[in-house]
């Protein structure tokens, strides 16, 4: 695997908005007065309605955790010795239009990125962990753009592309069919090493401090890792106006697609039934479907000619792909 830096840019930069557009990673800088006032003490005091996970040692017991509480476990340094913290509190700071009853006040010390469209916002969420934590690799399932400000603590983030499910063993969401169905975990990257193309395979990489902040693009896989104590972000979470045409994306396409089907097939069902009725449909069927979504995951070449013909909106021009004359040739 070869490691290259993520494009690091200016805040404002005019070359910000081409990136997103051209779903690229990059960092930049931002400066909130979250920054200055996001101690322990100041989010206890405005996140007490929020609940947070916690669990007990020595016999895991799962505790549900009123958020300032949380916090006051993670400001004992040794907190290690009587609970793991291995789930991922997340709290909204704004949803879909209106802010958190809870937590809306904290977006006083935020401001929106410009290059964020306002209009395809779907989330802010607030982000607590403390300790040294390994994510492993996977992607987000909701098809969005991410923008994550790191406010405290430090984190190492490798991004990959979307073309490059099979190395890190994507498992097609249609072999299981059940809830939450899309499979966004893939196999830790140092577990993938034997796997075909895992040499030429490119991992995108930059550590963020205070002040940091990342964008990653629809459905890249990210594998993030804490280097600090405490850690406190804030992501944007927007549906993009243009996502590239790679494997992980088009096979996501595909089962949001089958499942848009049954929902017109059976109106009112929940998630649970209509998986319960993918599931019931001939084997000859479910074989077709999965093969198919296993071969966008896993043969992305498959794409090349639809690659080669698709202007992407902004761009101006196609999107080159190495041994698309080959295949037309092929093909004529």
């Amino acid at each position: 695997m070869r490691t290259i830096a993520i494009d690091r840019l200016p805040a404002g930069s005019p070359a910000i908005p081409d990136y997103v557009r051209r779903s690229q990673p990059f960092v930049t800088q931002v400066t909130w007065p979250a920054h200055e006032r996001w101690t322990l003490a100041y989010l206890q005091h405005k996140c007490q309605p929020a609940q947070a996970i916690a669990f007990r040692k020595p016999d895991g017991h799962k505790l549900e955790l009123p958020l300032a509480e949380y916090l006051g476990i993670l400001a004992d340094p040794t907190w290690g010795e009587r609970y793991e913290l291995l789930g991922i509190p997340q709290t909204r700071i704004w949803l879909e239009g209106a802010p958190d009853p809870g937590l809306g006040e904290l977006i006083d010390d935020l401001a929106i990125p410009s290059f964020v469209d306002r209009t395809r916002l779907q989330s802010i969420n607030l982000w607590l962990q403390g300790g040294a934590y390994d994510n492993g690799n996977h992607y987000d399932p909701n098809g969005l753009h991410n923008f994550n400000v790191q406010i405290s603590g430090t984190k190492r983030w490798r991004l990959f592309d979307p073309d490059l499910a099979s190395v890190f063993t994507i498992r097609p969401a249609l072999e299981t069919i059940a809830p939450p169905l899309m499979t966004s975990h893939t196999r830790h990257p140092d577990e993938c090493r034997g796997n075909p193309g895992y040499d030429e395979a490119v991992c995108h990489e930059a550590t963020l401090a205070p002040g940091d902040a990342i964008f990653v693009p629809a459905f890249f896989m990210h594998w993030v890792t804490h280097e600090s104590e405490l850690h406190v972000n804030v992501n944007f979470w927007w549906a993009p106006e243009h996502v590239p045409m790679a494997g992980i994306p088009v096979a996501w396409a595909l089962v949001n697609a089958l499942l848009r089907v049954f929902r017109r097939r059976m109106p009112g069902a929940s998630l649970g039934e209509i998986c319960a009725a993918i599931a019931a449909t001939s084997a000859e069927t479910r074989a077709l479907l999965l093969d198919l979504e296993q071969t966008f995951l896993t043969e992305p070449d498959v794409l090349t000619s639809a690659r080669a013909m698709s202007l992407r909106r902004g761009d101006g021009a196609p999107r080159r792909v190495e041994g698309i004359e080959a295949t037309l040739r092929d093909r004529s």
